[in-house]
């Protein structure tokens, strides 16, 4: 029997190496594929592909070239059933990105009620703020979305929380003329 020959068995280790490589580099293409589509998707409101995507793995965390999530662009579209599908599939409620942005201040600045409410229902932090001290219940206010404003200060939201420019909610509020949104702040316990 041949002793093998040192040099070949090298050669054959190296071959499987890059073959395993290969397979590895391969499938890390496939994910970064599923989630550009489950990114796409999601913005579209596509509930169905969404679905198909998640159970085919697609990371229910993704975040697009702006660092924003996948669950941050569904919210601030209002698309319910997307966002129900990517909590159920592990979505990350509260993580903050770029800006201090989170998908309830995506949400809430769009008075997107149902969604608004579905985030808050999951734990999503209502006083979160942004790196210029906005909050998800100062953007509602500021819009006129009384919905919105109702369930964020009944879920726990401080109503006298200021921006960097020291505005709280209900200025912001008052100086768009919305009294009914104003009232509601006052009613719970808002001073300014």
């Amino acid at each position: 029997m041949r002793t093998p020959n040192p040099g070949s068995i090298v050669i054959i280790f190296q071959i499987f190496f890059l073959l395993f490589l290969s397979v590895i580099a391969a499938s890390s293409v496939a994910a970064d594929e599923k989630n550009e589509a489950l990114l796409s998707a999601a913005v579209r409101g596509d509930a169905q592909e969404v679905e198909t995507l998640l159970n085919e793995g697609a990371d229910p965390n993704v975040s697009d070239q702006s660092d924003r999530t996948v669950l941050m662009q569904a919210a601030g579209r209002g698309r319910l059933e997307v966002v129900k599908l990517l909590l159920e599939k592990g979505a990350d409620v509260n993580v903050v990105k770029k800006g201090g942005a989170t998908a309830l201040l995506a949400a809430s600045g769009r008075g997107g009620f149902d969604v608004v409410k579905l985030l808050v229902d999951r734990g999503a932090d209502v006083n979160a703020k942004t790196t210029t001290g906005w909050t998800a219940l100062m953007l509602p206010c500021w819009t006129g979305h009384i919905d919105v404003v109702r369930v964020l200060l009944e879920k726990g939201a401080d109503p006298g929380g200021k921006n960097e420019k020291g505005q709280t909610a209900m200025m912001l509020a008052a100086e768009q003329g919305h009294t009914a949104v104003v009232e509601l702040l006052i009613a719970h316990g808002a001073k300014e």
